[in-house]
């Protein structure tokens, strides 16, 4: 049994190592996606990898609630290396605000989660609406 130092990697060379092929890219029609859990934006790049970032942060949608998931830095142990916290519609912007200020994430980062818990509110109201407006039989 070893007791070295771990060593980490840069977030550059884990990116040269999995931009070419990984188990959460996808190929499709000329376009590269990525479904890795941490990417916000669904998009293959080194700004929202999910792998490749110390700092990184995306949200999904439960039922009623909203899951903010953030990256810890639990290397060795992968089972815990995402955070997940749990939110009401109304207070998810206020608590992705609160969760990413000042922590050291990226500005462009925060308003990808927006746009992104927009589109996500969006679908959830929409199949609310689809539920009541459906005949009962």
């Amino acid at each position: 049994f070893c007791r070295c130092p771990l060593t980490t990697m840069s977030a550059d060379l884990v990116w040269q190592v999995v931009r070419k092929n990984h188990s959460s890219l996808v190929k499709r029609d000329g376009a590269t996606f990525s479904r890795e859990r941490l990417n916000p934006t669904g998009i293959h790049s080194q700004k929202f990898s999910g792998y490749a970032n110390e700092k990184i942060a995306n949200v999904t949608a439960t039922g009623k609630q909203f899951v903010l998931l953030t990256k810890r830095s639990a290397r060795n142990q992968p089972a815990k290396a995402v955070a997940s916290r749990r939110f009401k519609p109304e207070h998810v912007r206020k608590a992705i605000r609160a969760e990413l200020t000042g922590k050291g994430y990226r500005a462009d980062l925060q308003s990808a989660l927006f746009a992104r818990v927009g589109k996500l509110n969006r679908a959830r109201v929409a199949t609310a609406s689809q539920k009541a407006a459906a005949p009962k039989a």
